[in-house]
C-alpha cells in the first residue's frame, strides 16, 4: 500500500492476511489513523497503539521500514530502499 494511503481493503495485505489465516496463524493489523469499525476481517484483531502491538506479536510485517520499528528484531519489509 502506498505512504498515506487510507485504501488498505483492496491492498495486497488483505492476501497475505488470508494465507496467513489458513496456516493457523493469528493476525493483528496496526493502524493509528482508520477508524477499526471501516475495515471489518474476520478474525482479525486491530490496534492502534504502537506499543501494545510490540507486546502482543512474535513477527511484524511492514509495506514500510519506519524508524519506530527499529528495535523489532523480527521484522519484515520489502522496503529495502526506505522509500516509496
Amino acid at each position: 500500500m502506498k505512504l498515506d494511503s487510507d485504501n488498505s481493503r483492496t491492498s495486497a495485505i488483505i492476501k497475505i492476511i488470508n494465507l496467513l489465516q489458513e496456516q493457523g496463524v493469528s493476525v493483528v493489523v496496526f493502524d493509528d489513523r482508520v477508524k477499526k469499525s471501516l475495515y471489518k476481517i474476520p478474525g482479525v484483531r486491530w490496534v492502534s497503539n504502537l506499543n501494545e502491538l510490540k507486546k502482543i506479536v512474535d513477527l511484524i510485517i511492514s509495506n514500510r521500514r519506519y524508524s519506530e520499528l527499529n528495535e523489532i528484531k523480527n521484522l519484515y519489509t520489502r522496503d529495502v530502499f526506505t522509500r516509496d
